[in-house]
């Protein structure tokens, strides 16, 4: 635990940790102890007193939902073409999907920023006003919306050709999260809280976080990976199914992959290739053969669950097994392969 050619990581990581403790700390305390010492005051007071009219403000959001409605309706074939892109625009589903991406990214940011900003600092005197600004901005949150479905169609249909991925299941929950943004963006307007948008992108950000930590990905990945391959009437011999992809990844793997590889209605060709798989995991990972017991601090319950797994049909991955000079070579299909890297 404690070598001396450690020592100067050691210190290091203690320090930044001390300082980050006490940062965090601090803010647990002052928001808990110290703020309600604090005198309250109005409900909403905004930051800068309110210097554009309605009429201004209008006009912006007018002229961009104008931009927005454009857009949508000229490009609809763009947003929703689907495969049509693929071929007469000439995209890669790669391209067609990242795309999507990155734009309705960009045009949700600077969409929130820019009704935000508005509406803190817009003055609309009576009802008239007051309803005419939420429903322009209630609109331009609507059309982000339409682009947002756009994104998620775009990444469906990558994912129907190409599988999953951690990356591309990561970009489904944020726009699953980013959806939510919006229509909370909505629920504030309309119930005059708008001032309380910077919380809201708080617990986006906190909420997004949590539900990647959460979600078991690996195994959405095999379950949904395994599926699609099953559903492939154009792939008989299951070449649509990455066990490249399915060996990198992590320990929360192996759980679903052994549960499809004992399902009796699996077909042979697909379980001789999850057998190959699982037959390369036992060998070039030490960490399923051995007896040793591994220091406490080490334990993890994926980990400890696929080594049970595992080491349960030994024999079976063993018969699959040849080592040779160059590495180890799994039988699969009556063919002899090298396992993955």
């Amino acid at each position: 635990l404690f070598k001396i050619e450690n020592l100067g990581e050691t210190l290091f990581r203690l320090t930044y940790i001390i300082i980050i403790a006490y940062i965090l700390l601090s803010g647990y305390y002052y928001g808990l102890v110290e703020s309600g010492k604090l005198e309250t005051g109005p409900v909403e007071k905004p930051m800068i007193k309110p210097f554009l009219g309605m009429i201004e403000s209008g006009i912006i959001l007018g002229a961009v939902n104008l931009l927005f409605l454009s857009f949508v309706i000229l490009q609809f074939t763009y947003l929703f073409g689907g495969t049509d892109n693929i071929t007469a625009e000439g995209f890669t589903y790669s391209e067609y999907a990242v795309r999507g991406f990155f734009e309705l990214v960009a045009v949700a940011v600077i969409s929130l920023a820019l009704f935000y900003t508005l509406s803190q600092e817009t003055t609309r005197e009576g009802k008239t006003q007051t309803w005419l600004f939420s429903g322009l901005g209630l609109l331009l949150m609507a059309q982000v919306g339409v682009m947002l479905v756009s994104a998620h169609t775009r990444l469906s249909l990558y994912e129907a050709v190409y599988s999953f991925t951690r990356l591309r299941t990561i970009t489904h929950i944020f726009i699953f999260w980013l959806g939510i943004l919006l229509l909370v963006a909505a629920v504030l307007e309309l119930t005059r809280r708008m001032y309380r948008l910077p919380l809201a992108v708080i617990l986006f950000i906190f909420g997004f976080g949590v539900t990647v930590n959460v979600v078991n990905l690996d195994r959405f990945i095999v379950e949904q990976n395994l599926t699609q391959a099953l559903n492939d009437d154009g792939q008989s011999d299951y070449a649509g199914l990455d066990t490249r992809y399915l060996y990198s990844l992590s320990y929360d793997a192996i759980p679903p992959l052994v549960e499809a590889f004992k399902d009796p209605a699996l077909p042979n060709v697909l379980k001789e290739e999850l057998g190959g798989l699982l037959a390369c995991q036992y060998a070039d990972d030490p960490t399923y053969q051995t007896t040793v017991s591994s220091p406490w601090f080490t334990w993890q319950a994926s980990r400890a669950e696929a080594v049970k797994l595992l080491n349960a049909q030994s024999s079976t991955w063993n018969s699959n097994l040849e080592s040779r000079q160059d590495g180890w070579y799994v039988t699969v299909n009556d063919e002899q392969r090298p396992c993955y890297d």
